[in-house]
C-alpha cells in the first residue's frame, strides 16, 4: 500500500509551529544515514557514530532534515519542501514532532547556542531521563564497562568457523545429544525444578545465569561482527537486581538485510540452547553433587529463561526485535501504545486532530492487538514471578507485587490524570473526556458490584491435630483384620489392627511348648520334695513373656 498523504493524516498547520519556525539547525556531522526497506516503503536509519545511537525516519522526513542548514530557518525549509512535493511533504505538526524527537536523541545542532553547549544541554537532559528509566527499569538496568570490538575483530576466523556448514552440523549434533540425554530422566528433571529457588541453590543459580547469559551476549556480538557490524560496549545488566553480562550489538539495526538483522537477534538464544544441551549431557552423566547441580542450573536458565523472556515477542528482548523484522514494523512497541492513545482520544474523547500511528490497514489491526497483548503478558508474567518467588521468599514476592502495582496502575493513572487535567489536546473536549472516563469507571464499579462473590473458598490443605500419638508395630506382618477406620474415635487400649507374621507364630508355638515342659518339670520337682525352684521360675517367666 502506498504511503498516505500528510493531509489525510493530520492538518497542515500546527499551534506549536511558532516554537520551531525561526530555528536554524542541522544534523550533527557525526550522524550518518543509510536506507532500509519495510513493507515496500523506504526508511532511513540515522546513526550517531559518537554515541552509537540509532533513529529511523521515513523518506519524506529524511528529505526534510537533509535540507536543514544553518543559513535557512525551519520555516524556509518547510516551505521549500511543500513547493517541491506537496503530496509527500511533512505537515507542520509532523515537523514539530520530528525535530523534538531528533533533539531528544541529540542528533541536531542549533545556531542559537554554541554547538558544544547545545550538545551538553541535550545530553544532560537525556542522562536525567536515562537515570529515571534506570530507577524504573526493573528488568533491564544496563551499566557499560568495556569496548570489545578489537578483540572480536581478532576472533573473526573462529567466528567464521563456528558459522560454517561444519559448525552447523556440530551444533545440531549437540542439540540432539542434549535432548537424548534428558529424555530418560524427565521425571527427575521436573522434580529438581522445585528446588531452583531454594536458599542453598541461589549461588549456583546465579553462576548458571552468568554462564548462560555470557554465552548469549557473545553469540549476538559474534554474529554482528560476522556481518560487519561493530560492538563497542560490554557491561553489566541488572536483571531483577542481579548483575549479569550484556553486550551492545545495536549496530545490527543498520543492516539493510532483514535476514541478517533477524539472525543477529536469534544468535543469542541459539547460543544459549547450545549451552543448555551441553549442560544437559553433563547433568545426565554425573552423580549428585556440585557439578551436577551447577549443570542443572545452567540448563534451566539457558532453556526456560530464553523461552519465557528472550524468545517471547511481547517483551522487548530478542523475540521482540525478531518480530519487528518479520513484520517489517519498526518501533512496534512505541507505536502500539501511540495507536491505543489515538483510539482513545479519537473515538472516546472525540478529538478530531488526534493522529494515528498506523499507516496501513495491516497496522490498524496489528498495533492495538500487540499493545494490549504485551501489557496483559507483562502483568501475567510479573504475577507469575511474584507467586513463584513468594513460595521461598514471601517478602520479596510482596515487593514484586508492590512494584507491579506502582508501574502498571499508579504511574499510568497519574499520567492519565495529568492528561485529563492539563493536556492542550483536550482543550475543547475536556468535558467529554471527563464524562466518558467517569462513565466507564462507574460502569466498571457497577459490573464489579453486581458479581456475586462466593461465601466460601475451596483450597487444598492438610489438617494436623495439636496433640497426637504415633502407633508403631514392633514387628512387620500381613494385615488380616482392621478394627478401626481412619477418622474414627478410639479409646486408649483399643485394638486397631491385627497383623499376622508366620515367623512370630512359629516362635510363639515353640515358646508354648517350652512353657509346657517347664511346667511339668516344676511339678515333678515339687513332687520329689526339692525346694529350690528359682531357676525354673525364671525360665517359665521368660517363656510367658515371649508368648505375650
Amino acid at each position: 500500500m502506498s504511503r498516505p498523504s500528510p493531509r489525510a493524516r493530520s492538518p497542515i498547520f500546527s499551534d506549536s509551529w511558532h516554537r520551531v519556525a525561526g530555528l536554524r539547525c542541522v544534523l550533527r556531522r557525526s550522524v550518518s544515514a543509510q536506507k532500509q526497506s519495510y513493507q515496500g516503503e523506504q526508511w532511513v536509519v540515522l546513526r550517531d557514530t559518537l554515541s552509537n545511537d540509532w533513529f529511523r525516519v521515513t523518506m519524506p522526513a529524511y528529505r526534510f532534515v537533509s535540507r536543514l542548514t544553518m543559513q535557512r530557518s525551519v520555516e524556509e525549509v518547510w516551505q521549500e519542501t511543500l513547493q517541491a512535493d506537496h503530496e509527500q511533504a511533512l505537515t507542520q505538526e509532523e515537523v514539530v514532532q520530528l525535530l523534538g524527537q531528533l533533539n531528544l536523541s541529540n542528533l541536531l545542532q542549533y545556531d542559537r547556542t554554541p554547538a558544544a553547549a547545545s550538545v551538553f544541554e541535550r545530553y544532560t537532559k537525556r542522562r536525567r531521563q536515562e537515570l529515571k528509566a534506570l530507577l524504573m527499569g526493573f528488568l533491564a538496568i544496563k551499566i557499560p564497562l568495556w569496548d570489545p570490538d578489537a578483540l572480536l575483530a581478532r576472533a573473526r576466523p573462529l567466528i567464521h568457523a563456528l558459522l560454517s556448514p561444519v559448525g552447523l552440523l556440530l551444533y545440531l549434533a549437540l542439540l540432539v545429544g542434549g535432548v537424548l540425554a534428558v529424555l530418560p530422566l524427565s521425571d527427575a528433571l521436573l522434580d529438581d525444578s522445585s528446588g531452583v529457588l531454594a536458599p542453598d541453590n541461589l549461588v549456583l543459580l546465579y553462576v548458571g545465569f552468568l554462564i548462560a547469559k555470557g554465552v548469549h551476549e557473545l553469540g549476538h556480538a559474534a554474529v554482528c561482527k560476522y556481518y560487519g557490524g561493530e560492538v563497542h560496549t560490554i557491561g553489566v545488566m541488572l536483571l531483577v537486581l542481579a548483575p549479569l553480562p550484556y553486550m551492545d550489538a545495536s549496530s545490527s539495526w543498520g543492516f539493510r538485510s532483514s535476514g541478517q538483522r533477524l539472525f543477529v537477534g536469534m544468535s543469542g538464544m541459539l547460543s544459549e540452547f547450545a549451552v543448555a544441551a551441553a549442560a544437559a549431557i553433563v547433568w545426565a552423566n554425573t552423580a549428585p553433587g556440585t557439578v551436577n547441580a551447577l549443570a542443572y542450573n545452567v540448563m534451566f536458565v539457558a532453556s526456560v529463561s530464553s523461552i519465557v523472556f528472550n524468545l517471547n515477542p511481547l517483551l522487548r528482548f530478542d523475540g521482540y526485535h525478531m518480530l519487528v523484522d518479520l513484520l517489517e514494523m519498526p518501533n512496534l512497541y512505541q507505536r502500539s501504545r501511540a495507536q491505543l492513545t489515538f483510539l482513545c482520544e479519537r473515538f472516546l474523547f472525540g478529538v478530531p486532530t488526534a493522529q494515528p500511528a498506523a499507516r496501513t490497514r495491516r497496522e490498524v489491526l496489528i498495533l492495538p492487538l500487540y499493545g494490549i497483548a504485551s501489557l496483559i503478558y507483562f502483568v501475567f508474567l510479573m504475577v507469575f514471578i511474584a507467586a513463584f518467588v513468594a513460595q521461598e521468599y514471601r517478602d520479596l514476592g510482596i515487593a514484586i507485587v508492590f512494584f507491579l502495582v506502582i508501574t502498571t496502575a499508579v504511574v499510568p493513572l497519574g499520567t492519565f490524570l495529568r492528561f485529563l487535567l492539563a493536556s492542550p489536546r483536550l482543550a475543547q473536549h475536556r468535558r467529554r473526556a471527563w464524562t466518558v472516563t467517569l462513565g466507564l469507571l462507574g460502569t466498571g464499579l457497577l459490573l464489579g458490584g453486581g458479581v456475586q462473590a462466593s461465601d466460601y473458598v475451596r483450597v487444598l490443605g492438610v489438617i494436623e491435630a495439636e496433640g497426637f500419638s504415633e502407633v508403631h508395630a514392633e514387628a512387620g506382618g500381613r494385615l488380616v483384620e482392621r478394627h478401626a477406620t481412619p477418622g474414627e474415635w478410639v479409646a486408649a487400649g483399643s485394638l486397631l489392627l491385627r497383623l499376622e507374621n508366620a515367623e512370630l507364630v512359629r516362635e510363639r508355638q515353640i515358646a508354648v511348648q517350652e512353657l509346657q515342659g517347664l511346667t511339668l518339670r516344676e511339678q515333678r520337682t515339687l513332687a520329689d520334695g526339692q525346694a529350690d525352684l528359682r531357676a525354673l521360675e525364671e525360665q517359665r517367666k521368660a517363656a510367658e513373656a515371649r508368648i505375650v
